[in-house]
């Protein structure tokens, strides 16, 4: 099958050539790891490539596993090296203009807290419409939680949104988007004791199961 009439914007490249790419970018890794499948209109899976702009590469199943690995490596050394920081994973782009310091236009962390709760927090900056010509980009609580545990009849416990009245508070007490802002508000309403935060982009995520990925410095651990 002639690779420029299907999937010709692919460009093919040997594995080490992706490999040295890879080192030396993690969104480009990233995209390799979470390769898409290239089908014709039939459904026939012609091979997997990586969504990137301008270009667009193939990745066989050899080098998607190499990715993978990389990115779990990455991920170890990232939850050990902010253990105790404020550690949040980037959901949004992290070029986009609202960033400000922060490094990241939306953030969520499952953190566990000096009571020793768990709890599931995610910010996004936004604007304040409200008042005509203020362009700053300010903190939104979009929602919260403490992880629920098992009950000791099997059942879980209903998560409480909204928790501490982190939503509704942000929206009428405007902080801000700024990582102090953001520790003073974490550590205030959930009951924590940060002196520093990171926003990952590319190694951390949130697993299904709520797993805290930074506890803080008072924390039962």
């Amino acid at each position: 099958m002639d690779k420029n009439v299907y999937g010709g914007e692919y460009k093919e490249i040997s594995n080490d050539e992706l490999l040295e790419m890879m080192k030396n970018d993690k969104e480009f890794r990233n995209a390799v790891a979470y390769a898409h499948g290239v089908a014709l209109s039939n459904g026939t899976l012609l091979f997997k490539g990586t969504c990137t702009y301008p270009q667009r590469y193939r990745a066989n199943d050899e080098i998607i596993e190499v990715a993978k690995k990389m990115i779990e490596s990455a991920k170890a050394i990232t939850l050990l090296e902010n253990k105790n920081n404020l550690l949040w994973v980037g959901m949004g782009w992290h070029k986009a203009d609202s960033i400000g310091d922060v490094g990241n236009c939306r953030i969520r962390t499952v953190l566990q807290n000096d009571k020793g709760e768990n709890v599931f927090i995610e910010l996004s900056a936004g604007q304040n419409y409200s008042i005509k010509n203020d362009r700053k980009n300010y903190i939104h609580g979009d929602f919260s939680f403490i992880v629920p545990e098992e009950k000791d009849d099997g059942g879980i416990d209903t998560p409480i949104y909204n928790y501490m009245g982190i939503e509704k508070e942000t929206w009428n007490q405007k902080r801000e988007w700024t990582s102090e802002n953001i520790i003073e508000l974490v550590n205030k309403k959930l009951n924590c004791s940060f002196t520093k935060m990171f926003v990952d982009n590319f190694d951390c995520s949130i697993d299904d199961d709520y797993t805290p990925i930074c506890f803080s410095k008072k924390a039962v651990q």
